[in-house]
């Protein structure tokens, strides 16, 4: 069931969850909820508002304060905050996957 999770979305008190069988699921957590639950070596929070499956990157670039774009298409801006912790571990997860 995680690996088809693609990202969570924050939205207030709500998270929209995408998944590769769903468009959109909306449940009544907040994100950081799921961010205690979901293992680290898979999810990053890479924004306040998003938490993403690190299986799901399809591109990331660096440009304009850093990108990334997911397997549904979507573009996720990284915080300036957590841009080298972002990089640092998608190194670790997958060294070829992700250019950097």
């Amino acid at each position: 069931m995680l690996d088809e999770i693609i990202r969570l979305e924050a939205e207030d008190c709500y998270t929209h969850v995408f998944t590769t069988k769903e468009k959109k699921i909306t449940i009544s957590r907040t994100l950081k909820e799921f961010e205690d639950k979901v293992s680290s070596k898979f999810f990053f929070r890479v924004h306040k508002s998003h938490l993403i499956n690190l299986k799901h990157i399809k591109d990331y670039t660096k440009l304009d304060g850093g990108y990334i774009t997911m397997s549904d298409g979507i573009k996720i801006q990284v915080s300036r905050r957590k841009g080298t912790e972002f990089t640092k571990k998608c190194k670790v997860f997958n060294k070829t996957r992700i250019a950097f």
